[in-house]
């Protein structure tokens, strides 16, 4: 049973990566992230981890997955409210969905790692604003970066460790 529950798991990863090749591309070109990709994304992680989380009798990665995910929301949100024009309303509807990818694999990765990670993958976008505030620059990207970064560290860590 608990190979059934893998291959859920990589097929979830697996949606989510093509939700986020999509998003990458959408903001990039259109500086949106669209809430039926967003949506995907979401849907692809937590119904393939929420049916792996049952399988494998894990529920309490899916609890600490949804926690950190809804942390995540709520500091977003917030941050767009204070600081308008920092970022989208996609954006914000995205971190959630890139903090539960990372906090289902594991939860401190995704409180301690993933912040700095967004941090480290947005200064690129910082430098260009600076050089030309008056273009939109699109900070999609450096989310996604920033997600699949900390979810190769994990699964680095796991196999080395």
């Amino acid at each position: 049973m608990s190979v059934v529950a893998w291959v859920l798991c990589g097929s979830a990863y697996a949606g989510f990566a093509g939700c986020c090749a999509v998003l990458w591309r959408s903001d990039v070109r259109h500086h949106r992230l669209p809430n039926r990709w967003v949506a995907l994304a979401l849907a692809s992680l937590v119904v393939g981890l929420g049916i792996a989380s049952a399988l494998l009798g894990q529920y309490d990665r899916l609890l600490h997955a949804l926690l950190i995910s809804g942390a995540y929301l709520i500091l977003f949100l917030a941050l767009l409210l204070r600081l308008p024009g920092s970022f989208g309303a996609g954006d914000a509807k995205f971190a959630p969905v890139c903090a539960f990818a990372v906090a289902w694999l594991d939860a401190t990765a995704a409180l301690l790692m993933l912040p700095f990670a967004i941090a480290a993958a947005s200064l690129p976008i910082m430098i260009m604003s600076l050089r030309k505030p008056d273009r939109e620059v699109p900070y999609g990207p450096s989310l996604i970066a920033a997600t699949w970064l900390t979810l190769g560290l994990v699964v680095l860590a796991a196999l080395v460790g």
